[in-house]
Parts: C-alpha cells; structure tokens; sequence
C-alpha cells in the first residue's frame, strides 16, 4: 500500500508541476504536451540515474515502470477499481465541456463555460484515472494497452484530414 500511496503522491506533483508551467497560457493543450514532455524528459533522467547506482531495491522501480500485477494484493486492487469507478462515473458529466471547447474561446465565453477553470477540472480527472490505471498494472503496461488504439484513431483522424483536404 505504500507503494501505491508514494505513485500516487509522485502522480499529483507531477500534474501539479505540469499545470503550473501551463498556467500562464490558460492551459492550452499546446503549452499542457509541452509542459508534459518537459517532464518526462527530466524524471527520465532521475530514472535512468537511479538504475545506474545499481542499488538493489531498483527492482521495485523496474517493477513498477515494466508493469506487473504480482505485487498488488487483492486489497490493493479492489481499491484501486473502487477509485476508478467513482472517477468513471464523473466522466458523463464532463460532456457539455467537452462539446464545448474545442469550438474556441469566444464560443465557451459566450455560453458561460471557463475555459481555464474546465480545462484544469478535465486534466485533473484524466490525470486521476490515468494514475489510477497505471498504479495497478504499471507504466509499460498502460502504454501498450493504449498506444495501439491511440495509433488506430490518429491513423483514421489522418485519412479524414487527406480525405478532406487533398493536396
């Protein structure tokens, strides 16, 4: 459990840092990717300086970021579902912003939507699912399961894009 307590400590400063250095432009999902790559990049090389020690409780570490549901115990994991259901269930009621926004900022303003104060609700339950998913089956494991349907909707985005508008 302290495990999962400390990932889910480290998640919230990360998206802490992360919205701090998107703050200044409203959160624009340019500056949030930016903002995000910037950290990876550099908890990247934390990660790759700790493995470097040689120290033997990296394991852990190797663990966490590999994925693996062998240290979870079934406390853990009905905690951790518990968690993310209750995070689900909020995410129907974020449709009205996410109709909205992409239409731009006169558009939100002229129906009463913020759009810095939704963009930062909207991150804050992305980044707790996401959080939620990746302390139970582990950082590699996440990624494979997203990236090849992430993969399919750019790939079908980017013939509607050709599709439309040829060159």
């Amino acid at each position: 459990m302290a495990q999962i307590a400390g990932g889910g400590i480290g998640a919230f400063i990360v998206l802490g840092l992360v919205l701090l250095f998107s703050r200044r432009s409203e959160f624009s999902p340019e500056r949030v990717l930016l903002a995000g790559v910037a950290m990876s990049a550099a908890f990247g090389a934390i990660i790759a300086m700790a493995l470097a020690t040689g120290d033997p409780r990296i394991g852990m570490l190797l663990s966490l970021l590999t994925g693996s549901l062998y240290q979870i115990s079934p406390a853990e994991a009905s905690v951790l579902a518990a968690a993310a259901l209750l995070l689900l269930i909020m995410v129907p009621m974020l449709s009205r912003w996410l109709d909205i926004l992409p239409l731009g900022s006169a558009a939100s303003r002229s129906v009463g939507v913020s759009m810095a104060r939704s963009r930062i609700i909207i991150m804050l339950l992305t980044a707790l699912l996401t959080a939620t998913a990746t302390l139970m089956v582990g950082l590699l494991s996440l990624v494979g399961f997203i990236a090849p349907h992430m993969a399919r909707m750019m790939g079908r985005s980017a013939r509607f894009i050709r599709r439309r508008w040829p060159r």
